[in-house]
């Protein structure tokens, strides 16, 4: 279980809004649970409430130092990355045309404390689509932070656990 002393943090003020997990091995996801980063205060704090999911299972390394491909056209037009012209047009082929989408996801809203506590303790429980392949890299990018969108970057999570079928070929 999450405490108040463990977790991910970022710093205020960093550039971007994105997180890229490795996974380590391709899966078929069935489901993800997020553990939020305060005990007992999921919609407090840094805590991420929403996030949008995207996944691949290889990931052309020649484009790592491609800014402009990694770049997210909401994270960009809102101004939360740094460095890049917020009305600059993006590429023509973007991550997003290499990988696939694994969905809105955001913490169900309580206001019940029984609830909260519940919601706090376990997780948020997020079902990833039937017909996803396989993969093996998971791209977060953090949409909704303690229910509202910071101007800072400034966002944080205690865990996040990934279910799966790990027996499909590894390729």
């Amino acid at each position: 279980m999450n405490t108040a002393s463990h977790g991910w943090l970022t710093n205020p003020g960093g550039s971007g809004l994105s997180i890229t997990i490795d996974m380590k091995q391709v899966v078929k996801l069935s489901r993800i649970i997020h553990h939020f980063y305060h005990l007992n205060s999921p919609y407090g704090q840094v805590n991420i409430t929403a996030m949008e999911i995207w996944g691949t299972n290889k990931i052309d390394f020649s484009l790592l130092q491609n800014r402009p491909y990694w770049l997210d056209s909401l994270s960009l037009v809102t101004g939360h990355i740094l460095g890049e012209d917020p009305t600059q047009a993006l590429p023509d082929r973007t991550f997003k045309d290499d990988w696939q989408y694994l969905g809105y996801h955001a913490a169900p809203y309580y206001t019940v404390a029984s609830d909260v506590q519940t919601l706090s303790a376990n997780g948020a429980e997020y079902q990833m689509p039937l017909n996803a392949a396989p993969v093996r890299y998971i791209r977060i990018f953090v949409r909704e932070i303690a229910r509202s969108m910071r101007a800072d970057n400034y966002f944080s999570m205690g865990e996040i656990s990934f279910f799966g079928d790990n027996t499909v070929p590894q390729e």
